[in-house]
């Protein structure tokens, strides 16, 4: 072993940190029993490095690979693993909570380089793992923690060693096969608010058996956090913000508070054809609303918002503030491994993870306004004598009546992943040079998910017209006496006044999406690894393998949400839903419309990887390896495809490393990108260029695109280690990435459709319906499409010094990342988004994001301090050329703090320990979004924290 390696070791032992994120080394690895002083060299060459096949020592690599301790990673944020994982550098975008407001994101989805969750391949001990939801994400939430000695993160392209959707990387969860003994956990967590309290407990086992031959692993684990209840618990999410503006010179975007939107009350108020509460000629009652008990008053505008007339700070508007920022979060995971050395050259093996994640958030209000608010007829058994006064005054039959139906309480997501997850393998030696290995796995996950209370579009309107009936004089639904029988049961709604709505009323309208989905993934898979033969620099290197994989979705949901809205005999259904009876939109749905899906495919692919020691011990040229890599795949749905892989490390001088790397990567299309049923919803706050209309509601049509291409990305990093022998203890590295994409899947999204067709870019048009007469937007159709192109590019920096100090041990860590340019180009369009947060993909990339850490440790205590810094960014204009009147989010630095006591028992240990994440209570920018006054909460939610300072006390324990 050289001296450069027993340094190497010799820092691994001395401190936790030390063990964190080690993409210093060139290959980064730890072996699957952590290394220490006493470690062999025959112990070194049975690692197994993720990125590469090759058995190897690992540190010869070629692949940027950080290696995150467990400890660690639990020092920095010990509610779970994947929050720690999130606040590194690398992964841009990733959501370890879930939050307001998107239908169908619950979940938790690691984003490597902000390129997303499914260009991010994750894995559990180097196996693939089965998709969770019908998008093909994976939701992390369901991987077994308490059994993880570490994640490797590849930090570059590794199709060529794992296949499709390692384009941004590999996230691989390693699990400790041979723990002895047993091992507990127990915590609790809150925020400086009192609220969001967190538990986690969790058991883990392991011995040998059948004389040291066979060897069992075990853990359960339970997690719950309660959420924030309400927006109105944080002071900066109840301060009524919003992007007030349009962009123009005279009215630049800007975060204003105290904004409501005067397109509705929570009670009813009167409003003309724009949508507005301003009487006029067509609308003489126009800006009338309505009280507790059906009395009225004058809706009060308060003080308009320049370029966004429908808002205006007072008044009378409402805000749509209903939704919870953060939602409720509970797991229960339970995993078993046993390994049997069935002779000296052949092991069996076999383990299975079973998991469930339960999520539970509270969104949005029903909202009639604007287009889709109701017509209210002079007949209507509910109108107020008096208005129904002023109605006959004025020489009108009916007005339009927006309400925010808060009265009918808040649409609630209940979502229910669960996997079962199995792999059975064979492995063995042959002779000293030869590693084989095969297996069988099948996985397995659910999604049962409901979206409650949720109104039913044709009940709704039929509803609220209600008349009496002159048979017997009771209050009816107008359908029940003009068209019997197609609405059964349909029971009148009064909407005049905040809590008018009867239960029987609301029972009626008010029902509950579903959404079922199963993913199945069966893989079998081969390979051999050795040396080929020996070179003069040492040996040859091989590994070959091959592997078949078969995967089936299956999504089905429920009659209302796949039907037509139902309008027959319903006087006063807004045109935007139903031109006419015949024509009206499929998901019936206000929110949760889910699509069906039935689709199957297999992929066979075949790989071979090369590594060879060129020189060795010469002068200028302490050592010179080469890596190789190839790939041949073939998907069934998607044709055939080729990956490679080629790279380098280079050690002129002992000490001092070069690497790089090139690679062609690729995603094929999942199941649901290619074949994803049809879901109609509607898309609220759009801003239409083209009419100049602003909080426009429109129709769009989420549907698969069987004609999408496999992405192709061209990857390359370069970088070098230096690990200084006049500086004990200190090592540092720097690596330049470039990964650009060709014909990148992305989904449209209704404003970013909008926006990029008002750039001229032909593909977004061709996506869009309008009125051939008044120009207004009809439909928009979202899909997965190839884009041209994406490129990000940037830097990582990672350095890392170790040294003995005040009777203990001492080490930093410097871990950083600068985006240099992530670039989305589509035809002639070129995007620039690093440095920017856009609204219409919700990612905020700042160029800078970094960690610093510092751990001191001696005798039973240790101390850690973490310093978080995200930098300052800019918000992207919608459309080229509108302007800010302050586009700059300013930069933010957290300081996290954990402190650690161990205690030795007669059999056993006991550590105690105590976390205060943002430690200053630093609370996020103020950003209001440009849909809705007090839609969100106030900041971009993926990228700072919403609970401010958070403490947890808990115990860990071994024996």
């Amino acid at each position: 072993m050289t001296s450069c390696y027993r340094k190497v070791l010799s820092l691994l032992s001395a401190s936790v940190l030390s063990t964190l994120t080690w993409s210093a080394l060139p290959a980064n690895a730890q072996s699957t029993t952590t290394p220490n002083a006493a470690s062999t060299q025959e112990e070194l060459t049975v690692v197994t490095v993720t990125g590469s096949r090759i058995r190897a020592s690992g540190y010869d690599q070629p692949t940027p690979v950080t290696v995150a301790t467990t400890e660690e990673l639990t020092a920095s944020a010990p509610m779970t693993l994947s929050d720690g994982l999130t606040r590194l550098p690398q992964l841009i975008g990733s959501t370890s909570r879930t939050f307001c407001c998107a239908v169908g994101s619950l979940g938790n989805f690691m984003n490597l380089r902000g390129l997303g969750p499914t260009r991010t391949l994750v894995l559990l001990d180097g196996r693939r793992v089965v998709a969770t939801r019908e998008s093909g994400e994976i939701d992390v939430n369901l991987i077994p923690e308490l059994l993880v000695e570490r994640v490797d993160i590849v930090t570059g392209g590794a199709s060529a060693a794992y296949g499709s959707d390692a384009v941004s990387g590999v996230i691989n969860y390693v699990i400790n096969n041979k723990l002895n003994g047993f091992k507990a956990t127990t915590q609790y967590g809150i925020s400086q608010y009192s609220d969001d309290a967190s538990r986690k407990v969790g058991i883990a086992g392991g011995f040998s058996f059948a004389a040291e031959r066979g060897h069992f692993v075990a853990s359960l684990e339970h997690f719950k956090i309660d959420g924030i209840p309400s927006l109105d618990d944080r002071p900066d999410s109840r301060r009524g913000a919003f992007l007030g503006g349009n962009g123009t010179a005279a009215a630049p975007y800007q975060t204003l508070e105290g904004v409501n939107q005067i397109t509705a009350t929570d009670g009813g108020v009167i409003v003309n054809a724009a949508g507005a509460p301003v009487a006029n000629a067509g609308a003489p009652l126009a800006g009338l609303k309505f009280l507790s008990g059906g009395s009225t008053a004058p809706f009060v505008l308060g003080t308009p918002v320049n370029g966004s007339p429908a808002f205006t700070i007072g008044g009378d508007g409402f805000r749509n503030n209903a939704m919870q920022p953060a939602g409720l979060l509970r797991t229960e995971k339970a995993f078993v491994g046993v390994s049997y050395d069935i002779s000296d050259a052949l092991t069996a093996a076999a383990r299975i993870n079973a998991a469930q994640a339960y999520n539970h958030m509270r969104i949005l209000s029903d909202n009639r306004s604007a287009t889709v608010s109701y017509t209210i007829f002079r007949d209507n058994a509910y109108l107020p004598t008096a208005v129904a006064a002023q109605m006959d005054t004025a020489g009108v039959t009916s007005f339009r009546l927006a309400r925010f139906n808060r009265d009918f309480g808040t649409i609630d997501l209940d979502y229910k992943n669960r996997t079962v997850d199995s792999e059975f393998s064979l492995g063995g030696a042959i002779s000293d040079r030869y590693h084989w290995n095969v297996s069988a796995s099948h996985g397995e996950t659910t999604l049962d998910a409901e979206v409650q209370n949720v109104s039913d579009l044709g009940k709704s309107y039929a509803a609220v017209d209600a008349v009496v009936n002159p048979a017997n004089n009771q209050v009816v639904c107008r359908v029940a006496l003009t068209n019997p029988g197609v609405f059964p049961g349909c029971q009148p709604l009064n909407p005049f006044g905040v809590g008018a709505p009867s239960a029987a009323a609301k029972s009626f309208i008010l029902g509950t999406s579903t959404q079922y989905v199963r993913n199945t993934q069966d893989v079998f898979a081969a390979d051999i690894a050795g040396d080929l033969l020996a070179l003069p620099a040492g040996p040859l290197s091989f590994a070959t393998g091959a592997e078949y994989r078969q995967r089936t979705l299956l999504e089905r949901s429920n009659p209302t949400a796949l039907g037509q809205i139902q309008a027959n005999g319903v006087r006063g259904m807004p045109g935007v839903l139903c031109p006419t009876v015949a024509l009206c939109r499929f998901g019936a749905w206000n929110q949760g419309n889910f699509g069906e899906a039935d689709a199957k495919d297999n992929v066979t692919e075949g790989f071979l990887e090369l590594q060879a020691p060129l020189l060795k011990d010469l002068t200028l040229a302490h050592s010179l390896d080469v890596n190789a890599a190839y790939r041949y795949t073939n998907y069934k749905n998607s044709g055939s495809v080729s990956t490679w892989k080629a790279g380098f490390t280079y050690e002129p001088i002992e000490g001092l490393k070069l690497r790089a790397t090139r690679s062609r990567d690729i995603r094929a299309p999942n199941l649901f990108e290619l074949f994803a049923g049809p879901v109609n919803a509607f898309t609220p706050g759009l801003t239409d260029p083209v009419t100049g209309l602003a909080n426009v509601i429109a129709i769009t049509r989420t549907q698969g695109n069987p004609a999408l291409k496999p992405e192709f990305a061209n990857a390359k990093t370069i970088g070098l280690v230096y690990s200084p022998s006049f500086v004990g203890g200190l090592t540092g590295s720097v690596d330049y990435y470039d990964i650009d994409l060709s014909g990148a899947l992305a989904a449209t999204s209704a404003q970013g459709t909008i926006d990029g067709c008002q750039r001229g870019i032909a593909a977004q048009c061709a996506l869009i319906t309008r009125d051939p007469v008044t120009n207004n937007i009809q439909q928009i159709v979202l899909q997965q499409i190839n884009l041209n192109g994406r490129q990000i590019r940037g830097m990582d920096f990672d350095v890392t010094y170790v040294r003995e100090a005040w009777g203990g041990k001492l080490a930093f860590r410097l871990l950083a990342s600068r985006i240099m340019d992530y670039i989305d180009v589509i035809g002639t369009t070129r995007t620039q988004s690093a440095g920017f947060f856009s609204t219409a993909n919700n990612l905020a990339l700042p160029k800078w994001r970094g960690n610093l850490s510092a751990t001191y440790s001696r005798g039973p205590y240790s101390v850690f301090v973490q310093e978080r810094y995200i930098g300052g960014y800019e918000q992207m204009p919608p459309i080229p050329g509108q302007i800010f009147a302050e586009p700059m989010i300013e930069s933010v630095a957290y300081t996290d703090l954990t402190a650690k006591y161990d205690l030795n028992l007669r059999r056993g240990a006991v550590q105690l320990y105590a976390t205060v994440n943002n430690v200053f209570g630093r609370r996020p920018p103020f950003v209001g979004n440009r849909f809705a006054a007090n839609l969100a909460f106030p900041t971009v939610p993926t990228v700072y924290d919403l609970d401010n300072r958070y403490m947890t006390i808990g115990a860990r324990f071994e024996f």
